[in-house]
């Protein structure tokens, strides 16, 4: 995806002395920096995060030399933004890491620079920020900036709730609207530069065999420089659809002030779905036709069931998805997402749906469940075998589906319809609960990352607190250290 692109000078590369004397040794260090941060986030969390602070640091001064070539100024933003963003993914996003516990990192957390930044809405802001920076420059916004910008804006709108103000909201939609369509504009655009330089080609007085060579050296000297590639305009038609999707739900939720064209907005994504296929199919050469195969199943089908989910917001689930979810090549993510829809209809017609179709989504949600089941365990039979440290991130995947299984018979035995299945429902729970904590405690082998060991052990340590709420002997102090202010409302599940 773009959003793991780290930007260089595009000079080469100078010799980094101790201390940089130029912005292009200093960006060059900080890549240097980022990179052991990332080599040691996968055992030592602590040491990862100094390298990274590092890193950041050495951005952050390679905006400061005097004379700062704009390239290099353009890079270096880049890559401060895109790095905060990376470690709030690890370090405060992910269940499990508790920066609190790590060691030797206080000149982190206590740098008025630190690269560990809490709030999204802050890192949102870091990144608009650095967009109008660099167009006051006049210089051109890379489109992995612009990518990058969608998703955490997109992720700041997704947290908000009734209780922001709705001028905020609508600020951040129009905001994120406006980003979505220049960055798939000027992709398309590239795409399109490349098909005129293709054309001339094909209209000069050359030889079939000079043309073929030709061609291949242009698309390859304007897909090396401009870097937008099929999966890179998939990425960004995903990510476009997943902004939508929120949009949505919070014009159904507490928003319905938002004001956005969403029938018209999807129609422009879907023309610019067709059009890439459009282009790559009717110039058809070896090397269009090898470039539209690197555009993955997954985000084929991540695309078409995100279109299902947007068009299914006030349909009826079972009659909507009930098809859908028999096709065999369904994957976790997607089945995932159709379960995402699910809980958004049960949510908005808590008041007026019946007991008897609120048990049957349930119920339907279950079936979605053992069809994830059957996929991890799949999963877990193919890493068992392999040696690539991904054992322990299946099992943190497992034993988080488990704690779902168990909290949806909570969720059922809510439900009043079926009271004489509550017994059974209960001891359902518990079975998933336990199931949970074996899973969790299996041993993800001898690579397994720090991040899913330590991920393991938060999930059974969420399970033996719901078993422990279940026969009445868990503390008060339990339940905030695994739910944290929010406890009283997990209790709800339980009652």
């Amino acid at each position: 995806m773009l959003f793991q692109r780290k930007r260089f000078p595009k000079k080469q590369k100078a010799k980094v002395s101790s201390i940089p004397s130029s912005p292009e040794e200093s960006l060059e260090q900080g890549s240097i920096d980022e990179e052991s941060g990332d080599r040691w986030l996968s055992a030592d969390l602590s040491k990862a995060l100094r390298f990274y602070q590092k890193a950041y640091d050495a951005y952050i001064q390679t905006l400061s030399f005097p004379g700062c070539a704009n390239d290099v100024y353009v890079d270096a933003s880049y890559n401060g933004c895109r790095l905060v963003y990376h470690v709030h993914n690890h370090y405060v996003k992910l269940e499990g890491v508790d920066v609190s516990e790590l060691t030797s990192v206080e000149e982190v957390l206590g740098s008025s620079n630190s690269v560990l930044v809490s709030r999204i809405q802050d890192i949102a802001k870091m990144h608009q920020t650095v967009i109008s920076r660099i167009l006051g420059m006049g210089c051109v916004v890379p489109l992995d900036l612009l990518y990058n910008c969608v998703v955490v804006l997109t992720e700041q709108l997704e947290i908000m709730d009734g209780d922001n103000n709705s001028h905020d909201v609508i600020r951040i939609v129009s905001d994120t609207k406006a980003i979505v369509m220049e960055l798939l504009e000027r992709q398309y655009t590239e795409i399109n530069s490349l098909e005129s330089q293709l054309n001339e080609g094909r209209s000069s007085n050359i030889t079939e065999a000079q043309y073929d060579a030709t061609a291949t050296q242009s698309h390859q000297e304007v897909t090396t420089e401009s870097a937008v590639q099929p999966p890179d305009i998939y990425d960004s038609l995903i990510v476009a659809l997943e902004f939508i999707q929120v949009v949505l739900e919070k014009k159904q939720q507490q928003h319905q002030s938002i004001d956005i064209d969403v029938e018209l907005m999807c129609d422009q994504l879907y023309l610019f779905e067709t059009k890439l296929h459009r282009y790559y199919e009717t110039n058809n050469t070896d090397t269009n036709t090898a470039m539209l195969a690197t555009i993955s199943e997954e985000q084929v089908q991540k695309w078409k069931i995100l279109v299902l989910a947007i068009r299914s917001i006030e349909e009826d689930p079972i009659e909507y998805w009930k098809d859908v979810i028999n096709e065999p090549s369904l994957n976790f993510n997607s089945h995932e997402i159709i379960i995402g829809c699910i809980e958004l209809y049960l949510s908005m017609n808590d008041e007026t749906i019946s007991p008897e179709q609120e048990w049957e989504l349930l119920s339907f949600i279950n079936e979605l469940y053992k069809c994830q089941q059957a996929l991890v365990n799949q999963r877990l039979t193919t890493e068992a075998k392999g040696d690539d440290g991904g054992l322990g991130n299946a099992l943190v995947q497992m034993s988080g589906l488990m704690i779902s299984r168990g909290d949806l018979e909570m969720e059922r035995r809510q439900v009043p319809y079926k009271q004489e299945v509550d017994e059974l429902l209960k001891n359902n729970g518990i079975a998933y609960y336990k199931n949970a904590i074996t899973y969790a405690q299996r041993s993800g082998g001898l690579r397994e990352r720090i991040i899913d060991k330590l991920q393991r052990q938060r999930k059974a340590k969420e399970a033996s607190t719901k078993l422990k709420i279940l026969d009445g002997t868990v503390t008060e102090a339990e339940l905030v250290f695994v739910f944290g202010d929010d406890w009283k409302e997990e209790l709800d599940m339980f009652e």
